[in-house]
Order: C-alpha cells, then structure tokens, then sequence
C-alpha cells in the first residue's frame, strides 16, 4: 500500500449516480467522512471523458482521471459522484461531443472499471424536478424570474435541453446497469434518506465494502439544498397531475417493478395510476 501511495491513485472503486435533487451529494459528503472511503468533491473539474466518449476510452484518459484523487492517504475504497451517468442526455456533456444514454455509459464504465459498484438515488420524479430547476435558476441557465408552472404549460424547450425532464427518467438506467453490473448496482431512494439517514448510510457501506462500524452522529442534517435565492416552486395539484401523467406515471410504474418498491404514495391521487 505504502508504494501505492506515492503513486497515481487507483480507480473509484463505487461511483454515486443519480440526478440532482436525490441527495446524491449527501451521500458523497457523508461517505468522505468515514475513516475507510475516499470520496472527495471535484466540483468545477470537467467529467469523466472516457464514460462519455468511445474514442476517450484509453489508459490516457483513465489517468488523467486518477489524478483527480491526487488527494488519496491509501484508503481502501475511493468513491466518486458522477450523477450525469444515471442520466439520458439531451445536451452533450463534452464540447462537441455525442448524447449519450445510460446504456452506453454503463458499458464505457464496464469495460474501464470492470470492479466499480455503483449506487444509483432515485426521488418522486416531480419533487426532484422542482429542485433541479431552483439549481438551474441559481446556476444561471434559466433567468431569475423563470415561472416553472408558466414554462410547463408552454412546453418550453429550456427543460428538455437542460435535461430537467429527463433526469426523473430512471427506468432505462436501472435496467441498463443491472444488465453490466448484477449485485454490484444498487438503487437507494431519497424517501428513504428523510426517514432513516442511518439505516442508508450503513447499507451503501456494504454494499461498497466499508465498516459499518463508523456512521457519523449528524446524518440527518440537511446539506446541499437550493441556495436561498432560488425561486420558490409552488406547483399545483394539476400541474403535478399533468407531469404525473406525462412523463413520469410510466416510469414510476416501472420503477417499482423493477426494485420491487411500493411506490402508490407518489401517486398524486389514486385514480391517477398508470
């Protein structure tokens, strides 16, 4: 271990996935903290090259990547937040480059990280787009006085091209994960954060390999929420219907077939199942 450390770092051996709004940050920060997992933040790097692009799959790229970690004191598991690759794009993520779907991007991450487990954070699609569009607010891709009511009702392209709609979609990632990674994928629920930070946070540390002997004694503080600037989202019992309805009644339906998850509290009413 000692020689390794003065070395390049080796790969993530876990990758946190999940669109904005999941607690996916949460995760990471708290992970970081355990004496076992080296997890720290990259904000303003740019992604991961090789997971988005064919032609980046090389050992070049792979450790330019692991200098990312320059930060590593030999921990056993090093984890990292990468949320777009739980996402199907409607902007390219490299300048110039492809649209990527979860289906490509889990095998570029197969092939470069064939050991990775992987933990992928669903929400109630409509309380996560909510929140990723106070954040688009605050980041300055929409004006301060956007009405997300107003743009829904105007089938405004802004949400689509900013992926807003798209990440509540988790129905293709799940699938196209499970297909690459078996037991090695698993999907945790923000409802489950609220109601029990503790119980997740020992279950992702099995799941990565970690002692479950360590759980910070502040889990259930509230981190990473929208900046105070952002727009209050009041949307109505309609327009939360509406959305319901299209796009996400299909794919909550299929969320929980596929994680064997009763999900009938997301619905908005009961006669509003799909």
């Amino acid at each position: 271990m000692a020689a390794q450390k003065l070395g390049v770092p080796p790969l993530p051996s876990f990758l946190i996935i999940g669109a904005p709004g999941c607690a996916t940050r949460w995760l990471r920060f708290n992970l970081d903290r355990h004496p076992e997992i080296y997890a720290p933040p990259r904000f303003g790097r740019p992604p991961p090259r090789f997971l988005f692009d064919d032609e980046q799959l090389n050992g070049e790229e792979l450790v330019a990547y692991r200098r990312g970690f320059e930060g590593w004191g030999g921990e056993p598991v090093i984890g990292a937040l990468e949320p777009r690759c739980g996402i199907k794009q409607n902007r390219p993520l490299l300048e110039s480059g492809p649209l990527t779907v979860p289906a490509e991007t889990a095998r570029r991450m197969e092939r470069a990280i064939p050991d990775c487990r992987v933990v992928f954070m669903v929400r109630h699609p409509v309380d996560r787009l909510e929140v990723d569009f106070r954040r688009a607010v605050v980041r300055g891709d929409l004006p301060l006085d956007s009405d997300l009511s107003e743009m829904l009702h105007a089938v405004d392209m802004r949400l689509i091209n900013l992926d807003i709609y798209s990440a509540g979609m988790y129905s293709e990632t799940i699938i196209a994960y499970r297909h690459r990674f078996g037991d090695g994928f698993l999907v945790v629920f923000h409802d489950d954060v609220v109601a029990d930070p503790a119980g997740v946070y020992r279950q992702v540390l099995d799941h990565v390999g970690a002692s479950p002997d360590f759980v910070p004694d502040d889990l259930a503080r509230v981190r990473y929420e929208p900046h105070d600037t952002a727009p209050e989202v009041h949307l109505s019992d309609e327009d939360r219907r509406m959305l319901f309805e299209y796009p996400y009644g299909v794919q909550v339906k299929d969320l929980a077939e596929l994680t064997g998850r009763d999900l009938s509290s997301w619905y908005p009413t009961l006669d509003a199942k799909v």
